[in-house]
């Protein structure tokens, strides 16, 4: 297949290359650098990369990477760059975590064209697993365990202090002292609510990150130790734990989060398939808001964070 690429980027000589040696391999559209004229064509052409071809770049065209990166970031387009070794450096250190692909000249377009042609049908690979591991993520449980989930259920609400199983199978939010998220209203123009989601499946967050990323700023971490150390310079409005993890299983990462003054307050959702009472009420001890049961139904996922942020 012909992969489409849009070029951007001073670098005329490495521009002329893809439309002069690489057509064959790639459907190739170039733009100027002015924002609105990048996002007219990201919408219409439906690039599979955003390739920057550098040479000397001003500092504003690199820094306006990160604006254009933040706005296709739902597209999930990969940012390549190419230029010699100063080129890509000063790129890297100003555009942190833009570029997905960097390929440092000199380089003939031939080996520019296999070097892009392998990422963009490795990438591809990958995106299809995940599409194939999301479906199976959202087939339900077999038979025999279903036909004991509401008494599961019924177990869990009653250690939470609710009712006997609510319609919506989820827990009413557990007070937390010191509570105090933020509010839609206090939001600038524009900015959305974070949210943390913590997760050794790398499936289960990519299923979580495509319910969320419409009405949320997104964040994960595939381990306790990762999120802890993510926390200790970062902030966020709500958490969703694994409950289920290696090294730090949810309830010791929640133990962290509830012993440091500085996140006490942070509201926290389990994502569990736990059947187990004293494992959940391990986990009550700690104050969590609440738990979704797994697989996570998106509308269930939205409401209950709705719930526990507007309170």
């Amino acid at each position: 297949m012909r992969y489409k690429l849009l070029l951007l980027g001073t670098n005329m000589a490495a521009i002329d290359d893809f439309f002069r040696r690489m057509e064959n391999n790639f459907e190739i559209l170039s733009s100027s650098m002015h924002f609105e004229d990048i996002k007219g064509h990201v919408k219409y052409f439906q690039p599979d990369a955003i390739v920057y071809c550098m040479h000397r770049e001003p500092r504003k065209s690199i820094t306006n990477l990160i604006s254009i990166k933040q706005k296709t970031n739902s597209m999930n387009i990969p940012f390549v760059i190419i230029g010699d070794q100063e080129d890509c450096d000063e790129c890297m250190k100003i555009a942190v975590n833009v570029v997905d692909l960097k390929l440092v000249k000199p380089l003939t377009a031939s080996v520019i064209s296999d070097q892009l042609m392998d990422y963009l049908r490795s990438r591809r690979r990958k995106e299809e697993r995940i599409e194939e591991a999301e479906k199976i993520a959202f087939i339900p449980e077999q038979k025999p365990v279903m036909q004991n989930l509401d008494a599961v259920l019924e177990d869990l609400d009653q250690l939470f202090g609710t009712s006997p199983v609510s319609e919506m199978k989820t827990a009413a939010a557990v007070p937390s002292t010191g509570f105090n998220p933020r509010k839609k209203s206090d939001l600038l123009p524009g900015e959305k609510l974070h949210i943390l989601i913590i997760d050794d499946d790398v499936r289960m967050i990519k299923v979580l990150k495509r319910h969320l990323e419409d009405n949320y700023q997104v964040a994960t971490a595939v381990s306790g130790k990762v999120a802890l150390r993510y926390l200790e310079t970062k902030s966020t409005d709500l958490i969703l734990l694994d409950y289920v993890m290696p090294e730090m299983d949810g309830p010791q990462v929640l133990e962290e989060i509830r012993k440091n003054p500085a996140l006490a307050g942070i509201p926290v959702l389990f994502l569990t398939g736990a059947a187990e009472k004293s494992k959940i009420q391990k986990a009550l001890s700690l104050k969590p808001q609440g738990y979704l049961l797994k697989p996570i139904d998106r509308e269930k996922l939205i409401e209950k964070i709705e719930s526990v942020l507007n309170k």
